[in-house]
């Protein structure tokens, strides 16, 4: 058993706890908060990906010089992850202000053990829910992808787990595809063009950043291309 998968288990055991500890009420209605962000962070996540496209430099990774169109995979999850913590710390306020939680807690109560149990089985489905998070992101970065692509539990995860494979669908496509392309990827200076152009098409045809915005990148001088258009 790979250590991602000992941690996915650990996270998922965690969340069983959790839930038996919190109980039915409140933990499904963290899960459904938890879930409408989710797909709410994934849904506005793009405007400021353009907007980090537009305004931040691209960076020359180390062990992938030259290859800048990896960047549009870096500011997407960045992206994702500033807007998710930030509507996640948004929705734990409205909770704590509102006492709705612990009113709700307390009527749980009277269902102690049948709370308990629900809450156990809902923390799972919430530790579930992290996990994809977790596996998505280092889907999305160079240095991680190899990680969740070569555990077929954390491959399941990402492409099978339900609503969110649909709804992560593009970044997960181009993730996998990314890997695929640079995996045996050996650095050569006349390879690094065509390896550009190929992740840069790969983003546009999956439709993670639109590709106006990608070929506005080439031509500013973003992506160092020369006269490439993106089919």
């Amino acid at each position: 058993m790979k250590i991602i998968e000992i941690v996915i288990l650990v996270i998922m055991l965690l969340g069983v706890l959790i839930g038996l500890k919190k109980g039915a009420v409140k933990e499904i209605f963290e899960l459904i908060g938890t879930l409408a962000i989710l797909i709410i962070s994934y849904l506005l996540k793009s405007y400021l990906t353009a907007l980090l496209i537009k305004t931040m430099p691209f960076f020359n990774f180390k062990g992938y010089v030259g290859l800048y169109s990896l960047n549009f995979l870096i500011y997407d999850v960045i992206s994702f992850v500033v807007v998710f913590v930030l509507l996640y710390c948004i929705l734990n306020i409205l909770i704590n202000i509102a006492g709705f939680i612990d009113y709700l807690v307390k009527l749980s109560l009277v269902y102690n053990t049948v709370s308990k149990i629900i809450g156990a089985i809902l923390g799972a489905v919430n530790g579930l829910i992290f996990v994809f998070i977790a596996c998505y992101i280092m889907l999305e970065i160079p240095y991680t992808q190899k990680y969740v692509m070569e555990s077929s539990m954390a491959t399941k995860i990402v492409e099978r787990t339900p609503v969110l494979n649909v709804t992560f669908s593009k970044g997960i496509l181009v993730g996998e595809d990314v890997y695929l392309k640079l995996k045996d990827y050996t650095f050569n200076e006349e390879d690094v063009e065509n390896m550009n152009i190929s992740i840069a098409t790969s983003v546009a045809k999956y439709a993670l950043v639109e590709k106006p915005l990608i070929q506005a990148s080439i031509d500013n001088g973003k992506l160092h291309l020369n006269h490439v258009i993106i089919a």
